[in-house]
């Protein structure tokens, strides 16, 4: 059973991070084949900024897309890939004043998107 481990801490290697230390102990708990780990303050994750939003714009509209566009429609649509193929979510992720960190909610906007 494919398991995507999410470490949302911006600091992914920090092993005195209780987040880091968690996911680093979940991480022994799964066999390395079954188990795809996304480090998201090192990955390419698109922000919900203008330029998405003219993307959405654009997409329902069915009008023609840039290079840049297409750039992005195509890396918002990996990252929704690799969401999808797992089974399994687990998120590893400091509390920050009673919220989540910025670039796991640029995450979550790039895996919920209507239609």
């Amino acid at each position: 059973m494919k398991v995507l481990l999410i470490n949302a801490h911006p600091e992914p290697h920090n092993q005195q991070a209780y987040a880091v230390q968690m996911a680093n102990h979940f991480a022994a708990l799964i066999p390395a084949d079954q188990l795809d780990i996304l480090n998201l303050y090192e990955a390419d994750i698109p922000p919900l900024d203008g330029a998405m939003l003219e993307l959405f714009r654009k997409q329902a509209a069915q009008a023609e897309l840039s290079t840049e566009e297409q750039a992005l429609a195509g890396r918002m649509a990996a990252v929704l890939r690799q969401f999808k193929s797992a089974k399994r979510i687990v998120i590893a992720m400091p509390l920050h004043n009673f919220n989540i960190p910025a670039r796991l909610k640029d995450y979550i906007d790039n895996v919920m998107i209507a239609r």
